[in-house]
Protein backbone atom coordinates (compact mmCIF):
# COMPACT_ATOMS: atom_id res chain seq x y z
CA UNK A 1 0.00 0.00 0.00
CA UNK A 2 2.79 2.36 0.91
CA UNK A 3 4.66 1.82 -2.40
CA UNK A 4 1.51 2.19 -4.49
CA UNK A 5 0.53 5.35 -2.60
CA UNK A 6 3.94 6.87 -3.12
CA UNK A 7 3.90 5.96 -6.81
CA UNK A 8 0.47 7.56 -7.17
CA UNK A 9 1.66 10.81 -5.56
CA UNK A 10 4.74 10.86 -7.74
CA UNK A 11 2.68 10.39 -10.94
CA UNK A 12 0.32 13.20 -10.06
CA UNK A 13 3.14 15.62 -9.41
CA UNK A 14 5.60 14.33 -12.00
CA UNK A 15 5.32 17.45 -14.06
CA UNK A 16 6.51 19.52 -11.19
CA UNK A 17 9.01 16.91 -10.04
CA UNK A 18 7.62 16.95 -6.51
CA UNK A 19 6.67 14.07 -4.22
CA UNK A 20 3.85 14.79 -1.75
CA UNK A 21 3.36 12.79 1.45
CA UNK A 22 -0.07 11.11 1.46
CA UNK A 23 -0.24 11.48 5.28
CA UNK A 24 0.65 15.11 5.88
CA UNK A 25 0.95 16.62 2.35
CA UNK A 26 4.52 17.74 2.87
CA UNK A 27 6.44 17.90 -0.44
CA UNK A 28 9.74 15.98 -0.75
CA UNK A 29 12.42 16.44 -3.37
CA UNK A 30 12.64 12.82 -4.51
CA UNK A 31 11.11 9.39 -3.98
CA UNK A 32 13.73 8.17 -1.50
CA UNK A 33 13.17 11.22 0.71
CA UNK A 34 9.45 10.62 0.55
CA UNK A 35 9.93 6.96 1.46
CA UNK A 36 12.00 7.88 4.56
CA UNK A 37 9.52 10.58 5.51
CA UNK A 38 6.51 8.26 5.42
CA UNK A 39 8.39 5.54 7.34
CA UNK A 40 9.00 8.07 10.10
CA UNK A 41 5.24 8.66 10.21
CA UNK A 42 4.61 4.96 10.61
CA UNK A 43 7.32 4.47 13.25
CA UNK A 44 5.99 7.38 15.29
CA UNK A 45 2.46 6.04 15.03
CA UNK A 46 3.56 2.61 16.22
CA UNK A 47 5.40 4.13 19.20
CA UNK A 48 2.38 6.22 20.20
CA UNK A 49 0.08 3.21 19.91
CA UNK A 50 2.45 1.12 22.04
CA UNK A 51 2.69 3.82 24.71
CA UNK A 52 -1.08 4.28 24.75
CA UNK A 53 -1.59 0.54 25.08
CA UNK A 54 0.91 0.39 27.93
CA UNK A 55 -1.03 3.04 29.88
CA UNK A 56 -4.50 1.84 29.06
CA UNK A 57 -6.32 -0.05 31.84
CA UNK A 58 -6.45 -3.74 31.12
CA UNK A 59 -3.14 -4.04 29.30
CA UNK A 60 -0.59 -6.49 30.73
CA UNK A 61 2.09 -3.81 31.14
CA UNK A 62 -0.30 -1.40 32.85
CA UNK A 63 -1.49 -4.15 35.20
CA UNK A 64 2.09 -5.16 36.02
CA UNK A 65 3.01 -1.57 36.85
CA UNK A 66 -0.07 -1.14 39.04
CA UNK A 67 0.76 -4.33 40.94
CA UNK A 68 4.33 -3.13 41.41
CA UNK A 69 3.16 0.25 42.73
CA UNK A 70 0.75 -1.43 45.15
CA UNK A 71 3.47 -3.78 46.40
CA UNK A 72 5.91 -0.89 46.91
CA UNK A 73 3.27 1.07 48.83
CA UNK A 74 2.51 -1.96 51.00
CA UNK A 75 6.21 -2.51 51.77
CA UNK A 76 6.57 1.17 52.66
CA UNK A 77 3.62 0.98 55.08
CA UNK A 78 4.95 -2.19 56.69
CA UNK A 79 8.44 -0.71 57.00
CA UNK A 80 7.02 2.42 58.65
CA UNK A 81 5.05 0.32 61.14
CA UNK A 82 8.19 -1.67 61.99
CA UNK A 83 10.10 1.56 62.63
CA UNK A 84 7.28 2.85 64.83
CA UNK A 85 7.34 -0.37 66.84
CA UNK A 86 11.14 -0.42 67.05
CA UNK A 87 11.26 3.12 68.42
CA UNK A 88 8.24 2.76 70.69
CA UNK A 89 5.85 4.98 68.73
CA UNK A 90 3.30 2.32 67.80
CA UNK A 91 0.84 3.05 70.60
CA UNK A 92 1.74 -0.17 72.40
CA UNK A 93 1.94 1.49 75.82
CA UNK A 94 4.78 2.78 77.93
CA UNK A 95 6.62 1.86 81.12
CA UNK A 96 3.63 0.84 83.25
CA UNK A 97 1.97 -1.23 80.51
CA UNK A 98 5.20 -3.07 79.73
CA UNK A 99 5.72 -3.77 83.44
CA UNK A 100 2.17 -5.11 83.73
CA UNK A 101 2.65 -7.38 80.72
CA UNK A 102 5.87 -8.70 82.23
CA UNK A 103 4.09 -9.56 85.48
CA UNK A 104 1.17 -11.13 83.59
CA UNK A 105 3.62 -13.40 81.75
CA UNK A 106 5.19 -14.34 85.09
CA UNK A 107 1.74 -15.32 86.40
CA UNK A 108 1.05 -17.39 83.28
CA UNK A 109 4.34 -19.25 83.74
CA UNK A 110 3.62 -19.95 87.39
CA UNK A 111 6.47 -17.71 88.57
CA UNK A 112 4.14 -15.24 90.26
CA UNK A 113 0.92 -15.88 92.17
CA UNK A 114 -2.23 -13.83 91.55
CA UNK A 115 -2.09 -12.24 95.01
CA UNK A 116 1.56 -11.29 94.56
CA UNK A 117 0.76 -9.90 91.12
CA UNK A 118 -1.87 -7.51 92.51
CA UNK A 119 0.44 -6.52 95.36
CA UNK A 120 3.32 -5.71 93.00
CA UNK A 121 1.01 -3.88 90.64
CA UNK A 122 -0.29 -1.71 93.48
CA UNK A 123 3.29 -0.95 94.55
CA UNK A 124 4.18 0.02 91.00
CA UNK A 125 1.19 2.35 90.64
CA UNK A 126 1.97 3.97 93.98
CA UNK A 127 5.60 4.51 92.95
CA UNK A 128 4.58 5.98 89.59
CA UNK A 129 2.09 8.30 91.27
CA UNK A 130 4.88 9.70 93.45
CA UNK A 131 6.98 10.51 90.37
CA UNK A 132 10.10 9.10 92.01
CA UNK A 133 12.16 6.08 91.01
CA UNK A 134 11.59 3.13 93.34
CA UNK A 135 15.32 2.44 93.57
CA UNK A 136 15.01 -1.22 92.62
CA UNK A 137 17.57 -0.93 89.82
CA UNK A 138 19.85 1.60 91.53
CA UNK A 139 23.39 0.74 92.58
CA UNK A 140 25.06 3.25 94.90
CA UNK A 141 28.72 3.79 95.69
CA UNK A 142 30.04 3.01 92.19
CA UNK A 143 32.53 5.89 92.12
CA UNK A 144 33.68 5.16 95.66
CA UNK A 145 34.32 1.53 94.73
CA UNK A 146 36.26 2.59 91.63
CA UNK A 147 38.33 5.03 93.67
CA UNK A 148 39.26 2.34 96.18
CA UNK A 149 40.10 -0.10 93.39
CA UNK A 150 42.43 2.28 91.58
CA UNK A 151 44.17 3.22 94.83
CA UNK A 152 44.81 -0.35 95.91
CA UNK A 153 44.73 -2.67 92.88
CA UNK A 154 45.56 -0.75 89.70
CA UNK A 155 49.16 0.10 90.56
CA UNK A 156 50.18 0.42 86.90
CA UNK A 157 47.92 3.50 86.46
CA UNK A 158 49.65 6.87 86.76
CA UNK A 159 46.55 9.08 86.86
CA UNK A 160 42.84 8.32 87.18
CA UNK A 161 40.08 10.92 86.83
CA UNK A 162 36.66 10.13 88.29
CA UNK A 163 33.51 12.25 88.06
CA UNK A 164 31.32 13.34 90.94
CA UNK A 165 29.57 10.60 92.88
CA UNK A 166 26.97 8.90 90.67
CA UNK A 167 24.40 6.18 91.23
CA UNK A 168 24.05 3.55 88.51
CA UNK A 169 20.56 2.76 87.18
CA UNK A 170 20.00 -0.32 85.02
CA UNK A 171 16.92 -1.35 83.07
CA UNK A 172 13.92 -3.08 84.60
CA UNK A 173 11.10 -5.16 83.13
CA UNK A 174 9.24 -1.92 82.43
CA UNK A 175 11.85 -0.38 80.12
CA UNK A 176 13.83 -3.29 78.70
CA UNK A 177 14.84 -2.58 75.12
CA UNK A 178 14.19 1.18 75.06
CA UNK A 179 14.91 2.87 78.41
CA UNK A 180 18.67 3.48 78.18
CA UNK A 181 18.30 7.22 77.46
CA UNK A 182 16.06 7.70 80.50
CA UNK A 183 18.44 5.69 82.69
CA UNK A 184 21.28 7.95 81.53
CA UNK A 185 19.24 10.97 82.66
CA UNK A 186 18.64 9.34 86.04
CA UNK A 187 22.37 8.72 86.51
CA UNK A 188 23.15 12.28 85.48
CA UNK A 189 20.57 13.73 87.87
CA UNK A 190 21.85 11.55 90.71
CA UNK A 191 25.28 13.09 90.17
CA UNK A 192 23.96 16.67 89.96
CA UNK A 193 22.20 16.16 93.29
CA UNK A 194 25.62 15.84 94.93
CA UNK A 195 26.99 19.09 93.43
CA UNK A 196 26.15 22.22 95.42
CA UNK A 197 26.00 24.45 92.33
CA UNK A 198 23.28 22.36 90.69
CA UNK A 199 21.31 20.70 93.50
CA UNK A 200 19.12 23.80 94.16
CA UNK A 201 18.06 23.86 90.48
CA UNK A 202 16.60 20.37 90.50
CA UNK A 203 12.81 20.17 90.85
CA UNK A 204 12.83 16.75 92.44
CA UNK A 205 14.65 16.07 95.69
CA UNK A 206 15.18 12.49 94.58
CA UNK A 207 15.73 10.83 91.20
CA UNK A 208 12.50 10.87 89.14
CA UNK A 209 10.93 7.77 87.61
CA UNK A 210 11.00 7.16 83.86
CA UNK A 211 7.38 8.35 83.32
CA UNK A 212 8.22 11.48 85.33
CA UNK A 213 11.33 12.07 83.19
CA UNK A 214 9.11 11.79 80.12
CA UNK A 215 6.78 14.39 81.62
CA UNK A 216 9.70 16.73 82.37
CA UNK A 217 10.90 16.55 78.76
CA UNK A 218 7.38 17.31 77.52
CA UNK A 219 7.33 20.35 79.83
CA UNK A 220 10.63 21.50 78.31
CA UNK A 221 9.09 21.21 74.84
CA UNK A 222 6.11 23.31 75.94
CA UNK A 223 8.59 26.02 76.91
CA UNK A 224 9.72 26.11 73.29
CA UNK A 225 12.91 24.09 73.64
CA UNK A 226 13.91 21.84 70.72
CA UNK A 227 10.75 22.29 68.60
CA UNK A 228 12.17 20.06 65.85
CA UNK A 229 12.73 17.19 68.30
CA UNK A 230 9.31 17.73 69.84
CA UNK A 231 7.62 17.46 66.44
CA UNK A 232 9.49 14.19 65.79
CA UNK A 233 7.72 12.68 68.82
CA UNK A 234 4.45 14.50 68.09
CA UNK A 235 4.97 16.45 71.35
CA UNK A 236 4.40 13.28 73.39
CA UNK A 237 6.55 10.81 75.35
CA UNK A 238 4.31 9.74 78.23
CA UNK A 239 2.67 6.40 77.63
CA UNK A 240 5.16 5.48 74.89
CA UNK A 241 8.37 3.48 74.63
CA UNK A 242 10.05 6.16 72.52
CA UNK A 243 13.83 6.19 72.48
CA UNK A 244 15.48 9.47 73.46
CA UNK A 245 19.00 10.81 73.08
CA UNK A 246 21.30 13.73 73.78
CA UNK A 247 18.99 16.44 72.40
CA UNK A 248 16.16 15.46 74.77
CA UNK A 249 18.62 15.42 77.70
CA UNK A 250 19.86 18.87 76.67
CA UNK A 251 16.30 20.22 76.47
CA UNK A 252 15.49 18.86 79.94
CA UNK A 253 18.63 20.27 81.58
CA UNK A 254 18.16 23.64 79.85
CA UNK A 255 14.59 23.86 81.17
CA UNK A 256 15.99 23.34 84.67
CA UNK A 257 18.45 26.20 84.20
CA UNK A 258 21.47 23.92 83.99
CA UNK A 259 24.08 24.91 81.41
Amino acid sequence: FLISGLTWCAILLAGEKRFECPLCSVVCMDSSSLQEHVELHLEHGAAVSSAAAAHSPGSDLWLARELQREDEARQEREGFKKLQKQFGLDGGGGYSRQMERSMEKAVARGLLGPAEFHCKRAEMMESLASGLDDGRTRTQGVLRALSEYYQTEARDCVHVWLSADTDHFCSSAGDTGWGCGYRNIQMLLSSLHTIDAYAPLLQEKAVPSIPRVQSMIEEAWKEGLDPHGASHFNQRLQGTRAWIGATEIYALLTSLGIR
